[in-house]
């Protein structure tokens, strides 16, 4: 019989934490629905979102404004066209990943779940979040 503990280590032991942003590039989306993503295939309506042009951001700060006025969002490292944000989903059991950046004029994004399969769309929803008051 599996206690608590046991199911705690079963998840952690599946937590996936992509990769930073490396030269402009964010992590590709897992085939798993729970991310979200400006790089993703445009063809794939589950992963794709699109960009916005970053000049409609008023510079570095604004970004980071942004991200933190996103509920249950911190930011972990923001540089030179880039922020990196752990984000606590509405109930508070899970973490999701937000990594932004800037590349030719355009801001990328992605948001992804550490844990599971689905996600109820919540990464979808922060990145449009974020996201529709530049469009």
């Amino acid at each position: 019989m599996l206690g608590w503990w046991s199911l705690g280590w079963m998840l952690a032991g599946c937590a996936r934490v992509p990769e930073p942003p490396s030269e402009g590039r964010l992590a590709p989306c897992w085939s798993s629905p729970n991310c979200v993503s400006t790089m993703a295939d445009a063809a794939d309506a589950q992963h794709y979102i699109a960009p916005v042009a970053a000049e409609a951001l008023d510079g570095a700060d604004a970004l980071v404004d942004a991200v933190m006025a996103l509920p249950g969002c911190a930011v972990t490292h923001s540089g030179p066209g880039e922020v990196l944000a752990e984000c606590s989903t509405p109930s508070g059991v899970f973490t999701d990943d937000l990594h932004l950046v800037v590349v030719d004029g355009q801001l990328h994004a992605r948001s992804s779940s550490r844990l599971g399969y689905g996600d109820l769309w919540v990464n979808r929803a922060r990145l449009e979040a974020l996201l529709s008051p530049y469009r």
